[in-house]
């Protein structure tokens, strides 16, 4: 009758514990989930997915460090919508916003994997394209560019366009971010 009970006991204990496991590992998965979500909002813009400033920056100090260290260099464009204002003057800041999600999702699919796109501003991005070469950076900027402008938006009219200005440079080792000019590369 003791060892009965005692199986009996040690069964239940088994059974707790066995239950407790698989609340932690729920706990767990749901936990990794969280976490990867704040990661994803810490180092995104909320709006348009692009990578935000801050985000940028670590990339930005990431890849002059290893250019400083002889690795391939990079370019870099810094591009704004023109006259952004007057679309939501016109249609309103959700389409604004629309436009916004739009035209980065865009060029988001249309750069390579080992290229970033970030929000530097309210309607300025920058990107880091892994092309050493300027003369690549500059028909990367000018692909985006006619991408830009050939866009349709959701809800707005047809012949609705956006157009981008652009400024391409490519980073020379052991410059500072700060001294890289920019150029600009104006819609026609």
């Amino acid at each position: 009758v003791m060892l009965a009970a005692v199986l009996f006991w040690f069964s239940a204990i088994g059974s707790y514990i066995n239950n407790i496991r698989k609340r932690l590992a729920k706990a767990n998965i749901e936990l990794s989930q969280a976490n990867e979500r704040i990661r994803q909002v810490a180092v995104h813009d909320d709006l348009t997915g692009a990578y935000n400033r801050r985000q940028m920056l670590k990339i930005l100090d990431r890849e002059k460090a290893l250019a400083d260290r002889g690795e391939p260099s990079f370019s870099m464009c810094i591009f704004d919508l023109d006259d952004f204002k007057r679309v939501n003057d016109t249609f309103g800041h959700l389409a604004g916003d629309m436009v916004l999600k739009t035209l980065i999702g865009a060029i988001m699919a249309n750069l390579r994997k080992q290229d970033y796109v970030a929000r530097y501003g309210g309607e300025e991005f920058l990107t880091i394209l892994a092309y050493p070469d300027i003369d690549d950076a500059l028909i990367c900027a000018e692909r985006l560019r006619n991408l830009a402008s050939s866009l349709n938006y959701p809800g707005l009219p047809e012949d609705f366009r956006v157009t981008i200005s652009i400024g391409v440079t490519s980073y020379l080792p052991i410059e500072s971010i700060d001294a890289v000019g920019v150029p600009i590369l104006s819609p026609r």
